[in-house]
């Protein structure tokens, strides 16, 4: 599978100032394979997770095109979109995000009972276990460590099998020992073939991707290291 961002331009418009809207994402242009890590940097309010979000199928663009192999994101009616990235895509937001009247592995199940009638239980359980926090499975969100948390989100995000993974600052609230956890879980699971598209402030996570770019005033480049 492939993701292709295709002249994405996108406009936030306000109520109040001088101008009455501004480009949040420029002319974007990105291509993605299989078995990719992309990561994009950049400050806070550069665009990152505006593109993530719009890549996603989650924010509408103004102009361009999504392609994920050949089905035009944008394209689809809501339903349909819903029911395509339930299918073939995830997405790991920014935060703590688990709800507190679930079990952890009620949490991971989640997306499991959108769109399907397959019992997913064994596949979580097993990712559970892949991320290290099986034995917290019975546990609720708000009895588990900032890191624990993210990995049952990460777990969470994988139980539908999908074939691109998108993360917004999924290190940015951990410690050193739990954001290695993390990266090093990505990065088995883009071995695993699957699309990896992170935004992130932490350049230390810049050594687990294969291709780093900046977006820089709502323009995505090539990253440079200084």
């Amino acid at each position: 599978m492939s993701l292709k961002i295709e002249n994405i331009n996108k406009i936030f418009y306000r109520d109040v100032g001088e101008a009455n809207y501004f480009e949040v994402l420029k002319n974007i242009n990105l291509e993605i394979k299989d078995g990719e890590f992309v990561e994009i940097i950049g400050k806070s309010g550069s665009g990152k997770t505006t593109l993530l979000n719009v890549a996603s199928g989650l924010l509408n663009p103004e102009e361009g095109h999504i392609y994920i192999d050949d089905v035009d994101l944008y394209s689809l009616d809501d339903k349909k979109r819903s029911i395509f990235r339930n299918k073939n895509l995830s997405v790991v937001p920014q935060g703590q995000t688990g709800l507190q009247n679930l079990t952890v592995l009620e949490n991971v199940l989640l997306p499991s009972y959108l769109y399907t009638k397959e019992d997913k239980t064994n596949d979580a359980l097993s990712l559970l276990e892949k991320v290290d926090i099986l034995p917290l499975k019975d546990c609720y969100p708000n009895e588990l460590s900032g890191g624990e948390l993210r990995r049952m989100v990460i777990a969470r995000a994988l139980v539908m099998d999908p074939k691109i993974l998108f993360m917004d600052e999924p290190t940015g609230d951990l410690d050193d020992d739990n954001t290695k956890k993390v990266l090093n879980i990505l990065k088995d699971v883009k071995e695993s073939g699957k699309i990896i598209f992170m935004v992130t402030h932490d350049k230390d996570a810049i050594k687990y991707a294969d291709k780093v770019f900046k977006m820089d005033n709502g323009v995505l480049i090539p990253y440079q290291e200084q």
